[in-house]
Order: structure tokens, then C-alpha cells, then sequence
């Protein structure tokens, strides 16, 4: 989150679903990530001993943040608006599940392949609009997006605190 907060809050433009993609993908591979949005039950267990933590990891999952995420992009016009929102999510979804499978395993790499690029052009070509949206909107669904994620990662710190509070 850290990450993702720092790039969107010093450059805005981080919010458009090309750039945005691979960075959710790049951050989302990191073991402690890597365990939770397995389902690493483990660790969720240890997470999630509260009602609300266990509600929060749910809205953490890669598909309740396109559900969140998307509508902030549709409403300030970075998205296409000619599909149903729910069909744009359920395919952004998708791409990025299959995507970080595919970087998740080593073996999948292709020689010669700049995965970051094909997911950018992939979601450009899936999700943008032909025309740029206006700095204005770009700047707004930016700070939507930050006020989202700054709530979650205050969220997930507590989790995290009371946790290692338990543990001791």
C-alpha cells in the first residue's frame, strides 16, 4: 500500500488503468500478499480473529478492489462508458488474475516479453476511453483512489498491531 499511495500521491497520472495495472500487480506479488490473497489460512486466522478484520481482508481481495476501484474510474470519465460497468469489472478481474498468475510462476515467462507492457496495453485497450481524460479528472479520481487506500492500509495496520499485540 505504501507503495501505491506514495506513486499515485506524487504523480496523479498513476490512477489511469494502464499505469495503475502492472503497479497493482508488481506490489500484489510480495510473499506477505501472496499469502493473504491466497487464502493462507494460517495467517488469516492470526489476521482475521474479528469480525471487522475478516470484513476488511474481504475488501482487500483483488476483486472487491476492481469493485471499488472501477466505479471511482468510471465517475471521472478515465474509463469507457460503452459496456456495463459490472462487465468491465469482471474483465479487468480477470486480466489481472491471469496476469499475476503467469508472474507469480517463473516458468510461464516469456524470453524477450516486457510483462508490464502487454498488461499496460492490455488494460488500455480493455478499459480507456480513445480521448485522455482532462488533468482535472485525472487529479480527482486520484484522490478518490487515495482516500480508498489510505482507509485500508490505516485498516490493515491496526489488524497487523493488534496481532503481533496477541502474539506477545
Amino acid at each position: 500500500m505504501d507503495e501505491i499511495i506514495t506513486r499515485v500521491s506524487a504523480d496523479p497520472a498513476t490512477v489511469l488503468p494502464h499505469r495503475l495495472a502492472p503497479l497493482l500487480i508488481r506490489t500484489g506479488l510480495n510473499p506477505l500478499a501472496r499469502r493473504v490473497q491466497s487464502g493462507d489460512a494460517d495467517l488469516l486466522r492470526l489476521l482475521t480473529q474479528q469480525a471487522g478484520d475478516r470484513e476488511l481482508f474481504a475488501r482487500t481481495t483483488p476483486g472487491a478492489l476492481c469493485e471499488t476501484g472501477m466505479p471511482i474510474h468510471h465517475r471521472h470519465g478515465l474509463i469507457r462508458h460503452d459496456r456495463p460497468l459490472p462487465e468491465l469489472t469482471y474483465a479487468v478481474h480477470a486480466v489481472l488474475t491471469g496476469f499475476g498468475a503467469a508472474l507469480s510462476d517463473p516458468a510461464t515467462a516469456s524470453l524477450g516479453v516486457d510483462p508490464d507492457q502487454v498488461l499496460a496495453d492490455t488494460v488500455a485497450r480493455l478499459l480507456e476511453r480513445p480521448l485522455a481524460p482532462s488533468d482535472a479528472a485525472v487529479a480527482a479520481a486520484a484522490e478518490e483512489v487515495l482516500v480508498f487506500l489510505r482507509q485500508i492500509q490505516e485498516a490493515m495496520l491496526d489488524v497487523i498491531g493488534r496481532s503481533q499485540t496477541l502474539q506477545q
